[in-house]
Protein backbone atom coordinates (compact mmCIF):
# COMPACT_ATOMS: atom_id res chain seq x y z
CA UNK A 1 0.00 0.00 0.00
CA UNK A 2 1.50 3.28 -0.98
CA UNK A 3 2.11 5.57 1.48
CA UNK A 4 2.20 9.36 1.34
CA UNK A 5 5.57 10.64 2.84
CA UNK A 6 3.60 12.85 5.53
CA UNK A 7 1.96 9.32 6.62
CA UNK A 8 5.37 7.54 6.79
CA UNK A 9 6.27 10.18 9.37
CA UNK A 10 2.87 10.35 11.28
CA UNK A 11 2.84 6.39 11.81
CA UNK A 12 5.13 5.55 13.81
CA UNK A 13 3.76 7.93 16.57
CA UNK A 14 0.12 6.46 16.02
CA UNK A 15 1.77 2.95 16.68
CA UNK A 16 3.38 3.72 19.50
CA UNK A 17 0.40 6.13 20.98
CA UNK A 18 -2.13 3.10 20.52
CA UNK A 19 0.10 0.97 23.41
CA UNK A 20 0.28 3.73 25.86
CA UNK A 21 -1.70 4.30 28.94
CA UNK A 22 -3.84 7.43 27.74
CA UNK A 23 -6.98 9.26 28.72
CA UNK A 24 -9.29 9.97 25.39
CA UNK A 25 -9.49 13.24 25.97
CA UNK A 26 -5.45 13.45 25.62
CA UNK A 27 -5.07 10.93 23.00
CA UNK A 28 -7.31 12.92 21.10
CA UNK A 29 -5.26 16.21 22.00
CA UNK A 30 -1.87 14.59 20.76
CA UNK A 31 -3.16 13.50 17.52
CA UNK A 32 -4.82 16.86 16.50
CA UNK A 33 -2.86 19.26 18.30
CA UNK A 34 0.81 17.63 18.20
CA UNK A 35 1.07 14.95 15.05
CA UNK A 36 -0.94 17.94 13.13
CA UNK A 37 1.64 20.55 14.30
CA UNK A 38 4.21 18.17 13.00
CA UNK A 39 3.00 17.44 10.05
CA UNK A 40 2.71 21.54 9.36
CA UNK A 41 6.43 21.77 10.50
CA UNK A 42 7.57 18.80 7.95
CA UNK A 43 5.73 20.99 4.91
CA UNK A 44 6.90 23.90 5.64
CA UNK A 45 10.71 22.32 6.05
CA UNK A 46 9.96 20.67 2.45
CA UNK A 47 8.94 23.71 1.06
CA UNK A 48 11.56 25.95 2.20
CA UNK A 49 14.46 23.52 1.35
CA UNK A 50 13.06 23.28 -2.44
CA UNK A 51 13.57 27.22 -2.30
CA UNK A 52 16.64 27.44 -0.34
CA UNK A 53 18.45 24.54 -2.55
CA UNK A 54 17.17 25.79 -6.10
CA UNK A 55 18.30 29.61 -5.14
CA UNK A 56 21.79 28.20 -3.82
CA UNK A 57 22.33 25.72 -6.70
CA UNK A 58 21.18 28.61 -9.45
CA UNK A 59 24.06 30.66 -7.93
CA UNK A 60 26.80 28.54 -7.25
CA UNK A 61 26.70 27.61 -10.46
CA UNK A 62 26.21 30.69 -12.38
CA UNK A 63 28.90 32.14 -10.54
CA UNK A 64 31.28 29.51 -12.06
CA UNK A 65 30.08 29.31 -15.23
CA UNK A 66 30.16 33.80 -16.10
CA UNK A 67 33.65 33.51 -15.73
CA UNK A 68 33.99 30.47 -17.56
CA UNK A 69 32.27 31.64 -20.72
CA UNK A 70 33.51 35.01 -20.87
CA UNK A 71 37.19 33.06 -20.57
CA UNK A 72 36.46 31.17 -23.75
CA UNK A 73 34.48 34.38 -25.53
CA UNK A 74 37.47 36.06 -27.50
CA UNK A 75 39.37 32.38 -28.95
CA UNK A 76 39.45 31.54 -32.36
CA UNK A 77 36.73 28.68 -32.26
CA UNK A 78 34.21 31.32 -31.75
CA UNK A 79 34.86 34.24 -33.68
CA UNK A 80 32.15 34.24 -35.76
CA UNK A 81 29.75 37.45 -34.79
CA UNK A 82 26.85 35.52 -34.37
CA UNK A 83 28.59 33.11 -31.79
CA UNK A 84 30.26 35.99 -29.83
CA UNK A 85 26.20 37.68 -29.50
CA UNK A 86 25.15 34.10 -28.66
CA UNK A 87 27.69 34.22 -25.92
CA UNK A 88 26.75 37.69 -24.94
CA UNK A 89 22.81 36.70 -24.36
CA UNK A 90 23.58 33.22 -22.22
CA UNK A 91 25.97 35.14 -19.91
CA UNK A 92 23.81 37.84 -19.67
CA UNK A 93 20.49 35.44 -18.97
CA UNK A 94 22.83 33.48 -15.86
CA UNK A 95 24.06 36.87 -14.66
CA UNK A 96 20.56 38.15 -13.94
CA UNK A 97 19.63 34.44 -12.85
CA UNK A 98 22.22 34.69 -9.84
CA UNK A 99 21.24 38.29 -9.20
CA UNK A 100 17.43 37.35 -9.11
CA UNK A 101 18.41 34.37 -7.00
CA UNK A 102 20.44 36.29 -4.70
CA UNK A 103 18.03 38.83 -4.17
CA UNK A 104 15.63 36.76 -3.40
CA UNK A 105 17.80 35.03 -0.75
CA UNK A 106 18.56 37.93 1.20
CA UNK A 107 14.88 39.40 0.70
CA UNK A 108 12.85 36.77 1.85
CA UNK A 109 15.85 35.55 4.15
CA UNK A 110 15.28 31.79 2.94
CA UNK A 111 18.95 30.92 4.18
CA UNK A 112 18.02 31.64 8.10
CA UNK A 113 14.24 30.24 7.85
CA UNK A 114 15.82 26.75 6.12
CA UNK A 115 17.97 26.13 9.48
CA UNK A 116 14.90 27.97 11.64
CA UNK A 117 12.29 25.46 10.27
CA UNK A 118 14.68 22.29 10.08
CA UNK A 119 15.49 22.90 14.07
CA UNK A 120 12.48 23.13 15.46
CA UNK A 121 11.17 20.12 12.95
CA UNK A 122 13.75 18.07 15.04
CA UNK A 123 13.20 19.24 18.28
CA UNK A 124 9.33 18.62 17.83
CA UNK A 125 10.32 14.79 16.75
CA UNK A 126 12.62 14.42 19.23
CA UNK A 127 10.27 15.86 22.25
CA UNK A 128 7.17 13.97 20.97
CA UNK A 129 9.91 10.37 20.82
CA UNK A 130 11.23 11.18 24.82
CA UNK A 131 7.23 12.04 25.91
CA UNK A 132 6.29 8.43 24.38
CA UNK A 133 9.41 6.53 25.94
CA UNK A 134 9.14 8.45 29.26
CA UNK A 135 12.92 9.38 29.03
CA UNK A 136 14.79 13.08 29.25
CA UNK A 137 12.35 15.36 30.75
CA UNK A 138 9.46 13.35 31.15
CA UNK A 139 11.55 10.45 32.89
CA UNK A 140 10.14 12.29 36.68
CA UNK A 141 9.57 9.65 39.65
CA UNK A 142 8.05 6.52 40.71
CA UNK A 143 5.21 8.38 40.96
CA UNK A 144 5.07 10.34 38.04
CA UNK A 145 6.49 7.73 35.36
CA UNK A 146 2.83 7.53 33.32
CA UNK A 147 2.19 9.34 30.43
CA UNK A 148 -1.17 10.91 32.22
CA UNK A 149 1.60 12.59 34.63
CA UNK A 150 3.74 14.20 32.10
CA UNK A 151 1.48 15.07 29.81
CA UNK A 152 0.54 18.54 30.54
CA UNK A 153 4.17 18.90 30.87
CA UNK A 154 4.66 17.76 27.49
CA UNK A 155 1.81 19.67 25.81
CA UNK A 156 3.41 22.92 27.52
CA UNK A 157 6.94 21.76 25.88
CA UNK A 158 5.19 21.73 22.62
CA UNK A 159 4.04 25.25 22.67
CA UNK A 160 7.00 26.67 24.02
CA UNK A 161 8.80 25.04 20.86
CA UNK A 162 5.91 26.65 18.57
CA UNK A 163 5.80 30.07 19.98
CA UNK A 164 9.41 30.27 20.26
CA UNK A 165 9.99 29.68 16.22
CA UNK A 166 6.80 32.42 15.66
CA UNK A 167 8.91 34.75 18.08
CA UNK A 168 12.42 34.11 16.32
CA UNK A 169 10.79 34.33 12.95
CA UNK A 170 8.07 37.46 12.80
CA UNK A 171 9.41 39.54 16.47
CA UNK A 172 12.96 39.66 15.54
CA UNK A 173 13.94 40.65 19.32
CA UNK A 174 16.19 37.61 19.81
CA UNK A 175 19.64 40.01 20.54
CA UNK A 176 17.59 41.76 23.32
CA UNK A 177 18.45 39.57 26.56
CA UNK A 178 14.95 39.11 28.51
CA UNK A 179 12.44 38.85 25.91
CA UNK A 180 13.37 35.16 24.50
CA UNK A 181 11.76 32.87 25.90
CA UNK A 182 14.52 31.87 28.19
CA UNK A 183 13.87 35.07 30.10
CA UNK A 184 13.89 34.63 33.59
CA UNK A 185 11.47 36.76 35.58
CA UNK A 186 7.55 37.35 35.32
CA UNK A 187 5.83 39.94 33.16
CA UNK A 188 6.59 43.16 34.50
CA UNK A 189 9.90 42.65 36.21
CA UNK A 190 13.43 43.48 34.76
CA UNK A 191 15.90 41.23 34.12
CA UNK A 192 19.77 41.57 35.35
CA UNK A 193 20.91 43.91 32.53
CA UNK A 194 17.65 46.01 33.66
CA UNK A 195 16.04 45.01 30.45
CA UNK A 196 11.96 44.43 31.26
CA UNK A 197 10.26 41.15 30.59
CA UNK A 198 6.83 42.17 29.47
CA UNK A 199 6.24 38.93 27.26
CA UNK A 200 3.64 36.99 28.73
CA UNK A 201 4.86 33.39 27.17
CA UNK A 202 1.12 31.48 27.96
CA UNK A 203 0.16 33.21 24.03
CA UNK A 204 2.04 34.17 21.06
CA UNK A 205 3.44 37.65 21.62
CA UNK A 206 2.06 40.91 19.03
CA UNK A 207 2.42 44.27 18.04
CA UNK A 208 1.49 45.75 21.20
CA UNK A 209 3.67 43.37 23.03
CA UNK A 210 6.23 44.52 21.40
CA UNK A 211 5.38 48.49 21.48
CA UNK A 212 5.23 47.78 25.50
CA UNK A 213 8.80 46.14 25.49
CA UNK A 214 10.09 49.14 23.80
CA UNK A 215 8.25 51.62 25.94
CA UNK A 216 9.38 49.85 29.14
CA UNK A 217 13.46 49.68 27.97
CA UNK A 218 13.40 53.25 27.27
CA UNK A 219 11.78 54.17 30.78
CA UNK A 220 14.49 52.37 32.44
CA UNK A 221 16.94 53.63 29.94
CA UNK A 222 16.07 57.23 31.23
CA UNK A 223 16.12 56.28 34.64
CA UNK A 224 19.16 55.00 34.81
CA UNK A 225 20.32 58.26 32.62
CA UNK A 226 19.16 60.27 35.51
CA UNK A 227 20.19 58.75 38.47
CA UNK A 228 23.88 58.85 37.10
CA UNK A 229 23.62 62.72 36.57
CA UNK A 230 22.42 63.16 39.92
CA UNK A 231 25.16 60.97 41.36
CA UNK A 232 27.87 62.70 39.66
CA UNK A 233 26.43 66.51 40.18
CA UNK A 234 26.66 65.19 43.78
CA UNK A 235 29.82 64.47 43.80
CA UNK A 236 31.35 67.93 41.79
CA UNK A 237 30.46 70.18 44.53
CA UNK A 238 32.27 67.99 47.23
CA UNK A 239 35.12 67.34 44.42
CA UNK A 240 35.26 71.10 44.09
CA UNK A 241 35.27 72.22 48.02
CA UNK A 242 37.89 69.84 48.70
CA UNK A 243 40.34 71.19 46.26
CA UNK A 244 39.65 74.98 47.04
CA UNK A 245 42.27 76.56 49.05
CA UNK A 246 42.31 77.46 52.10
CA UNK A 247 43.78 80.54 53.96
CA UNK A 248 45.46 79.01 57.14
CA UNK A 249 45.48 81.52 60.51
CA UNK A 250 48.03 84.34 59.87
CA UNK A 251 51.67 83.26 61.05
CA UNK A 252 53.71 84.31 63.95
CA UNK A 253 55.40 86.92 61.66
CA UNK A 254 51.65 88.40 60.58
CA UNK A 255 52.17 87.13 56.81
CA UNK A 256 49.24 84.89 56.10
CA UNK A 257 50.20 81.52 54.74
CA UNK A 258 47.78 79.62 51.65
CA UNK A 259 47.41 76.15 52.15
CA UNK A 260 46.28 73.34 49.75
CA UNK A 261 44.14 70.28 50.73
CA UNK A 262 44.42 67.48 48.93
Amino acid sequence: MFQSTEDRLIFPYRQVLSTVTLCAEKRQLFEERYLRLLETSFKRCRKIALVYNSNRLTITIGSILVPAILSIQRTDYLSHPNATQGIFWLVWTVSLMVTVSNGLMTMFKFDRKYYLFHAAFEQLKTEGWQYLALTGNYKGTAETHTHEQQFPTFAHTVERIRMRQTEEEYVKLQDVAGIRATAAGPPGTTTGGGIPTVFDYGKTPGRDDLLTAIWQYLKTLGAKTENSIVDSGDAKPEQHQQSRPKSAEPSPGGAPQTVLLV
